[in-house]
């Protein structure tokens, strides 16, 4: 008996991984192995690999040629080659952006060049030495990105730090996007630099835009993400405490809606306004009555009890006492 010629080998190959893949999909719609997305997700992939092996079965069957089974092949493998050239054009484009936004390629002085490199290895005795020996922590790279902005978005926290420690300023940074300050209050990791920032004189009501360009104080950039401690070092350097929001909120009404109860107390402790009859959704009696208490028993339930008690030693009444 003669070996199968190599395209038969190719196309049966091809045929068994794509049909594979397209009942492994179906699967999980059949199955319900996942939210209504996934399934949808899953179900739409499925139709879409499907035909492609049933055609290429049907050309091999009919073919009798060499190029018949070739082009079989080839139709059967069809979603298994777009989904690798997909891969491989992916990783191309990922390459390439990140030899864009290298050291190397955001900073052209030799100086700033060489801190930007330690930086990205998170070479923390070289960037001591840098900087001791005279390079501008300041020194703007391409598009405006500075040396604190371009640690942060490689998460290289010790050494944002040491550039917040020694002076970098947190307001530079390129056009149109965010710059080290916004980036410094928005992730609890970087809290440290956002205290480094604050505790070097950078203005804890500083405004900065949103991700659709609205000016937004300090403290509520911080809250937009929930950045719990980073909430918190803001109110301890002092921020204004009577802002509204674009929705009329101040930091303790919003606080207390999204039951950030420790913050919220940190806040009345720092003087947060509790007078009576304020407008809207700033009014503290109506967000209070709103809200439905944690149960008895857990962590939680004993941080609303503490918001609570500061509240009734400022003289406003817990909920419970106006039902």
């Amino acid at each position: 008996m003669s070996r199968p010629a190599l395209p038969t080998i190719l196309f049966w190959l091809a045929f068994a991984v794509s049909l594979a893949a397209g009942l492994m999909s179906a699967s999980d719609v059949w199955m319900g192995r996942s939210d209504a997305a996934g399934r949808g997700l899953a179900g739409a992939y499925a139709v879409f690999i499907l035909p492609f092996p049933v055609v290429g079965l049907l050309v091999f069957l009919i073919g009798k040629s060499t190029g018949s089974k070739v082009a079989a092949a080839a139709i059967a493998g069809a979603p298994l080659l777009l989904a690798f050239g997909s891969w491989a054009l992916g990783g191309v484009a990922g390459w390439r952006k990140e030899v864009a936004e290298s050291a190397a390629a955001t900073f052209r002085e030799t100086g700033p060049r060489a801190l930007a490199e330690a930086i990205e290895t998170g070479w923390m005795e070289r960037i001591q030495y840098l900087v001791s020996s005279g390079v501008d922590v300041n020194a703007a790279g391409k598009d405006g990105e500075s040396l604190v902005g371009f640690a942060l978005r490689r998460r290289q926290v010790d050494a944002a730090l040491e550039l917040a420690r020694r002076g970098a300023d947190p307001l530079k940074g390129p056009a149109g996007e965010p710059n080290a300050l916004r980036l410094a209050a928005q992730d609890p990791a970087f809290v440290e630099v956002l205290r480094a920032f604050l505790k070097s004189g950078t203005n804890p009501d500083a405004v900065l835009p949103d991700d659709i360009d609205r000016p937004t104080q300090l403290l509520f950039t911080a809250m937009n993400t929930n950045a719990l401690p980073n909430i918190r070092a803001v109110v301890e350097a002092g921020a204004r405490l009577d802002i509204l929001d674009v929705n009329g909120r101040t930091p303790l009404s919003r606080a207390i809606v999204w039951r950030m109860w420790d913050e919220a107390r940190l806040m009345v402790e720092r003087g947060a306004p509790l007078a009576p009859g304020q407008p809207g959704l700033a009014n503290l009696e109506a967000t209070l009555a709103e809200v439905r208490p944690p149960e008895e028993g857990t962590p939680e339930h004993e941080a609303w009890t503490r918001l609570l008690a500061v509240l009734a030693e400022r003289g406003v009444s817990p909920p419970a006492a106006r039902r």
